[in-house]
């Protein structure tokens, strides 16, 4: 068994985003993408590998990794871990987390070359024109709950009431329409109302200000050995399983231009996803160390269950399944948050993620 590297390290040091970022986009008739730009990347994928022969031949010295992601949370540890992967094989990293904009915004303004977000970014971006392309996937299975008090017993006991979101763009407003449209309830018959992050939902759950919201697994988990008052109506990974939760995504000429990059990118995701499994113990303590708010035993229990949800997968093939993103592509059209089609497919690059796992990474 190769060894792996050392797991108890904090999360790299990390700078918030300057400010709002505002880019404006020319919107074509339709998003669709030349498809040469792929077959450069891929090409880039195979000749990149070819210079080394596995994870430990990997050398980033001199390489500056500008990558966004979300605010602390515990499902964050593996990407944690990726990003210690990154500065071991000598990459100087910038870690912006992304609070006020987005990280597509941040990318497109030149502030980042990599995101890490919901798989809604990358689909939203190359809806008003942007040629961005995804090479993994920190968490390829949806991990919200949609929660509510204990007298709201299925989807339809949600009209007239009130649900918390963290705002109109949210993903988790995003997912609990297209749950709500997949059981036939129209989201205007909920009266939704902006709260702030999972946890503030959580929170404003715990007290009543709200009747039901849609929150990330770990929250959830906290929130239920915290009162017997509310409980779980939805599992999303149950009712939208056919989306592909989140994207490690580049654009397009970046990727081409730096395969190396691309594909330490795509290897520190294939060691991180086998970490995850390889050594509960070690994910749980560099959770405790990054995201204190959870008990290791909550920690142990989530740990379980997202290995039963297959959310950090060991097979490059379904970091980023087959359909994935063509499914929220096509039910962000059809409930109307992008007013055109978009070809999921071309979004996503597994060449990367392939020649990582010829070489090695991940291997046990």
């Amino acid at each position: 068994m190769r060894a792996r590297a050392s797991h108890g390290h904090r999360a790299p040091a990390r700078r918030a985003a300057a400010g709002a970022v505002t880019v404006v986009l020319a919107v074509p008739a339709c998003a669709a993408f030349d498809d040469s730009g792929s077959e450069d990347a891929a090409g880039g994928a195979s000749e990149a590998a070819a210079t080394v022969s596995g994870p430990d031949d990997i050398d980033l010295s001199g390489t500056t990794v500008r990558i966004t992601v979300p605010p602390a949370e515990a499902l964050l540890t593996t990407m944690y871990y990726m990003l210690d992967r990154l500065e071991g094989w000598g990459a100087e990293l910038d870690v912006i987390t992304i609070t006020s904009t987005t990280g597509t915004q941040a990318i497109l303004a030149g502030q980042a070359d990599w995101v890490s977000a919901p798989s809604d970014e990358l689909i939203l971006g190359a809806a008003s024109g942007a040629d961005l392309v995804a090479v993994g996937s920190p968490r390829s299975t949806l991990d919200y709950v949609l929660a509510a008090t204990t007298d709201i017993e299925t989807p339809d006991d949600l009209v007239d009431r009130t649900m918390g979101m963290s705002g109109p763009a949210g993903f988790d407003a995003l997912l609990s329409r297209i749950a709500l449209d997949r059981n036939d309830i129209e989201a205007e018959d909920v009266d939704f109302v902006q709260i702030g992050g999972s946890g503030e939902r959580a929170a404003a759950l715990l007290a009543g200000r709200i009747d039901a919201s849609t929150i990330i697994l770990s929250d959830w988990l906290v929130l239920s050995n915290q009162t017997d008052d509310v409980h779980a109506v939805l599992t999303m990974s149950d009712v939208l399983d056919d989306f592909t939760k989140e994207a490690l995504f580049a654009k397009r000429d970046y990727v081409e231009d730096n395969p190396d990059v691309a594909l330490a990118v795509a290897c520190a995701n294939l060691e991180a996803n086998a970490w995850f499994h390889d050594d509960p113990d070690a994910w749980v303590d560099l959770a405790v160390e990054n995201v204190p708010n959870i008990s290791e035993e909550e920690l142990h229990e989530l740990h379980a269950t997202v290995t039963d949800m297959n959310m950090f997968p060991t097979q490059w093939q379904d970091l980023l399944p087959e359909g994935g993103m063509q499914a929220l592509a096509d039910a962000m059209l059809d409930n109307g948050d992008i007013a055109q089609d978009v070809d999921g497919e071309a979004l996503v690059m597994r060449d990367f993620l392939e020649q990582a796992a010829g070489m090695g990474c991940g291997a046990s």
